[in-house]
């Protein structure tokens, strides 16, 4: 695609909009705050290409899932988060022209993203049926200091002449999703309305959301007290307004609304406290509720923000990536997780994938703790129904959904739901990497061990023992390369269940010795012997780690595949999955996404420089990176393996991938799972930062492009800040206690009093 946007460091800005480009540009102009959030649509609407959507965090509804042949083990509802009421919206009509710019003319277009403050700006001027010009200017943002606040601000200043202006705020709960089978009859029945509010539940799930409204009126900055006419039909509140416009007068209208959910407030209160809050925002204007806001996102970044200097596109890549990560999820609701898409868009219905414990836990970790182990409850609260998914598939043990809304299995494709189960190791070691990173073990005696204990007894029923070869085999599964489905011994699949294996059975002794309490109530919880416990080593040690030679083989048969790498499929054939046959796609060796690689990022410590090196030379030639999920667990072990040029450039392409649709696919929705990736290819990547005994490591390495990386991360209640330039390293201690640290190998002590500074390593890219 080519590239329609361009901004700074800490701006998104288009300059050119048409219908080819509004899907996409509606993805990227998203705007969220943990709460609820919506993609770019314009307030005014647009009758060309759109998905007109607004979220709310985890109101969802249980759509019946469609299948050709029903397979037991598939769910039997599809939960989707839906599309709330539209809040966002204003019909605005101009000497009877409705605005439109998909069917009137405009010119001198452009919007704005302030990534500092979260403000979304769009100006234009508007040329209607007779030629005549109006200058528009559209702001919006979604408070990150009180999350229930919507605010937008439209003006509007007739150029030519005067104008006759129509105007209708409303709020609209006549959505539905754009894949819905209920496209006449949405899922939200009328609770309430009166002039100002509107209060709608669904009609399966009783989520009710309440929804209020203030307009506030000016001309040339002077308050207009003008009376409307009320609009309330089914589901729809709007009040009216016809203005007599002087010619280069402007008419500025500020939208204020208040929006609350049943899903953690009693449903019979969410119409008050939308009414009280309302009340008291509508009193400030439009500048000053962003300022609020803006205080809010100002601690935000000091927290999260990476600084790049030398590399103004790096540097705005990376804030778009943090911004949108950390304005879908703020970790306060232990009873939210992350969805690929968020609140930008309606694939994947909103659910959370294992893509959370690989790409964001690990990012949270060095943000916030607390974060982290909120994901963790969350997965632990759904341990009874991860131990029923596994049971509806006629196993033992633990079986973590694909996708999930409520804890149960929502996808429903075979070689997805019933094959794609190493999403089941991702769970465990989420917990491995949290306790080692915080050193809570009380959280494997409270919480943890109970969950890795369930998975393993997973592995050890889905295993198979070949008598043979004396060794246990897992068949019939898809690895994280989905491009081959249905096969045997996927290498990163068996790793992660050996591991896990092996991880139980020695937290089963620790836990004994820690706490034999705690551990005699869980084994007489889930009935759990002594024997079973020995079992698990015994299958780890034995589990089949296919390899010819220096490569791990991806699965078996993957050299009786055809032999293609990269650079045999032409250009206009990417992305192959919407060009190939499926069939096509499973013949050959091209993979979608890190697989092996996978495997040897999240288990670095147990393989040689020489085995990582020889297969990601291997696999690399291989893979198309078709996900967005592969180009950032690449780009680190590049830089692990002192590949840095590789790492560099597959940064860019995982930093990029929604700002340069690099897969012809973000009109869908933003990769916003990727994004912790993104980060994590810098703080472990390039600064080279983990855990290992006990102290944190790092051996950076600084793009040629770059003259300065800088980084906040928390380890252990210490703040350290940690600054990479050409020829220094700089870390101070900003709060907590003295600590040590390996910089390359070299242990330093970092301390209050002053600023640790030793010379930086310069290692030959080419090496």
């Amino acid at each position: 695609m080519r590239r329609i946007l361009s901004g700074d460091e800490w701006t998104i800005v288009q300059e050119c909009f048409d219908d080819e480009n509004s899907l996409f540009s509606e993805s990227i102009f998203s705007l969220a705050n943990g709460y609820m959030g919506g993609r770019g649509n314009f307030e005014e609407g647009y009758g060309g290409k759109t998905l007109r959507s607004f979220f709310h965090a985890g109101v969802y509804y249980p759509d019946k899932a469609q299948y050709g042949w029903y397979k037991i083990g598939y769910p039997l509802k599809n939960n989707k988060v839906i599309n709330s009421p539209d809040i966002i919206g204003i019909k605005i009509k101009i000497n009877g022209s409705k605005l439109d710019l998909f069917k009137n003319s405009f010119k001198n277009f452009k919007r704005i993203l302030n990534m500092k403050n979260g403000l979304l700006k769009r100006s234009f001027i508007f040329i209607d049926k007779d030629g005549m010009q109006s200058d528009i200017i559209v702001k919006r943002f979604l408070s990150m200091h009180n999350k229930n606040l919507l605010a937008i601000s439209y003006s509007i200043v007739p150029i030519d002449r005067s104008a006759i202006v129509e105007f209708e705020p409303y709020i609209d709960g006549n959505v539905t999703n754009s894949d819905s089978g209920e496209k006449t009859d949405c899922f939200w029945k009328e609770v309430y309305k009166d002039e100002e509010s509107l209060v709608v539940k669904t009609k399966s799930t009783d989520f009710h959301i309440a929804s209020t409204m203030r307009v506030k009126i000016s001309l040339d900055n002077k308050p207009l007290n003008s009376e409307y006419i009320s609009v309330k039909k089914g589901k729809y509140i709007g009040q009216k307004y016809i203005i007599n416009l002087p010619k280069r007068t402007a008419l500025k209208i500020e939208k204020f609304v208040s929006s609350f959910n049943s899903r953690n407030i009693e449903k019979n209160e969410i119409l008050k406290l939308s009414k009280s809050d309302i009340a008291n925002n509508s009193k400030y204007d439009f500048d000053y509720l962003l300022l609020a806001s803006e205080k809010k996102w100002k601690k935000i970044w000091k927290k999260i923000d990476i600084k790049i200097d030398g590399d103004v596109y790096s540097q705005q890549a990376i804030r778009f990536n943090l911004f949108m990560l950390n304005s879908t999820y703020t970790g306060e609701d232990k009873s939210l997780n992350i969805s690929p898409k968020g609140f930008t868009g309606e694939m994947y219905n909103g659910s959370t994938y294992w893509d959370t414990e690989i790409y964001c836990l690990p990012y949270f970790l060095y943000l916030d703790s607390q974060i982290a182990k909120n994901l963790l409850l969350y997965r632990f609260n759904f341990l009874p129904q991860a131990i029923n998914n596994a049971k509806l598939l006629g196993l033992k043990g633990a079986l973590y959904p694909m996708i999930t809304l409520d804890g149960n299995e929502g996808h429903a494709e075979w070689e997805i739901t019933l094959m794609e189960i190493h999403r089941n190791s991702a769970m465990a070691f989420a917990i491995y990497n949290y306790i080692i990173a915080t050193g809570d073990t009380n959280y494997m005696v409270d919480f943890g061990f109970e969950v890795i204990a369930n998975i393993a007894r997973f592995w050890a029923d889905r295993v198979i023992y070949n008598s043979e070869n004396k060794v246990y085999t897992i068949l019939g599964v898809t690895g994280p390369d989905e491009f081959h489905n249905n096969v045997d011994n996927n290498w990163y699949t068996n790793l992660m269940a050996k591991w896990v294996l092996n991880y139980a059975y020695k937290q089963s002794a620790w836990l004994k010795n820690k706490n034999e309490e705690k551990f005699n109530e869980i084994c007489k919880k889930y009935n759990f012997k002594k024997e079973e416990f020995k079992k698990w080593q015994e299958i780890s040690e034995k589990i089949f780690l296919n390899r010819k030679g220096d490569i791990f083989v991806q699965f078996d048969g993957f050299f009786e595949k055809e032999q293609l790498t990269i650079y045999d499929v032409p250009h206009d054939q990417l992305p192959v999955v919407q060009h190939w046959s499926w069939d096509r796609i499973n013949r050959v060796s091209l993979i979608k996404q890190a697989d092996v690689i996978l495997g040897l990022y999240l288990l670095s410590d147990h393989f040689t420089l020489n085995e990582k090196k020889e297969n990601f030379i291997f696999y690399e030639l291989r893979t198309l990176h078709e996900s967005s999920l592969s180009p950032s667990i690449y780009s680190i072990l590049a830089s692990h393996i002192g590949l840095y040029d590789k790492a560099f450039e597959l940064f860019k392409k995982s930093a990029l991938y929604d700002l340069e649709d690099i897969n012809n696919n973000t009109e869908h929705g933003l990769h916003i799972t990727s994004m912790g990736g993104t980060c994590l290819s810098i703080l472990e990547g390039f600064i080279g930062l983990k855990v290992k005994d006990d102290k944190i490591q790092i051996s950076p390495y600084l793009p040629p492009e770059w003259k300065l990386l800088k980084v906040r991360v928390i380890f252990r209640e210490r703040l350290l800040s940690i600054s990479i330039s050409k020829k220094e390293i700089s870390i101070t201690l900003l709060k907590g206690d003295d600590m040590d640290i390996f910089i390359y190998s070299n242990k330093f002590n970092v301390n209050k009093e002053k600023c640790l500074k030793c010379r930086r390593i310069i290692y030959n890219s080419k090496n």
